[in-house]
């Protein structure tokens, strides 16, 4: 069976997939890899967080993938997942050419520059927080073989693993067409959320928040009961740090990476309809 590589860079909308080539599967077989614990370093978050190799179960190909990659990717069933490595980047970034927008290459290539971060899973001096209903951060429910891979930004701030990686407006019936803030907000207003001015009031439900790269993605965070924000970049892990590695106390003055604009605070509960 073919081999497909799934870039890791999309948190919304789904991250693109490369078919290899013989020759290009071997030669990313020759690539060097530091044989760091794959579990111990984390991404930057939002932005190219490393890819995943799909091989559907093909064992040999699963064991050629052991071999080359050892503790430095996360071995599934069906696929591999590869953080980021020094050595494979510029290649990545080659094979990427042909099948995304300069825009989106472009922002790989500035992510692969910064390098990854350790995840800081602290977090001090988180404000208040007003969301009467906010769901406890607990990414362990998250980031496990049966809901991480299916679930994106979207579902994690509605709090709902619909493992459908949920999309604004679909699920009543009427999807953004644009990545900018004024086509995804309203899509999102449509399944139930409230636009509010900031995050400061007593409200049913709880708080998220929404940004934008323009034109190329969205992203979702939301505000746990104990004050300070968490996200899920795309089909990659839960977490509660920004692209910096720091707690994030206010969504609209983190670290974002590519995703420039800040749309504004939103309040979401359990009868949210998504899909």
């Amino acid at each position: 069976m073919p081999v497909v590589l799934k870039l890791h860079v999309f948190s919304g909308r789904e991250d693109p997939l490369i078919t290899l080539t013989d020759d290009e599967y071997q030669e990313l077989l020759k690539m060097n890899v530091e044989k760091f614990n794959a579990a111990e370093v984390g991404d930057r978050g939002l932005g190219y967080r490393g890819f995943s190799v799909m091989h559907g179960g093909d064992e040999r190909i699963a064991e050629e993938l052991r071999e080359q990659f050892g503790n430095s990717a996360e071995h599934g069933e069906t696929e591999t997942f590869v953080s980021n490595q020094p050595e494979i980047n510029e290649y990545i970034v080659w094979l990427a050419k042909g099948f995304l927008d300069d825009n989106v290459v472009h922002s790989i290539r500035n992510d692969l520059m910064l390098g990854p971060v350790v995840r800081y899973l602290a977090p001090k001096g988180c404000p208040t927080c007003n969301g009467q209903d906010a769901p406890s951060y607990n990414p362990g429910f998250w980031n496990t073989p049966i809901r991480q891979p299916f679930n994106n930004c979207y579902n994690y701030a509605n709090n709902q693993a619909t493992n459908t990686r949920a999309q604004p407006g679909k699920g009543t019936g009427k999807k953004y067409t644009k990545h900018s803030c004024s086509n995804v907000m309203p899509a999102s207003v449509r399944d139930g959320l409230v636009s509010v001015p900031n995050f400061k009031t007593k409200r049913s439900g709880w708080y998220v928040a929404l940004v934008v790269a323009p034109g190329i993605d969205y992203h979702w965070y939301r505000q746990d009961d104990n004050g300070c924000w968490s996200h899920k970049p795309g089909s990659t892990a839960a977490r509660n740090t920004d692209n910096s590695g720091n707690a994030i106390t206010d969504p609209a003055t983190c670290d974002r990476g590519i995703y420039t604009h800040f749309c504004g605070y939103m309040v979401t509960n359990k009868n949210v309809r998504i899909a």
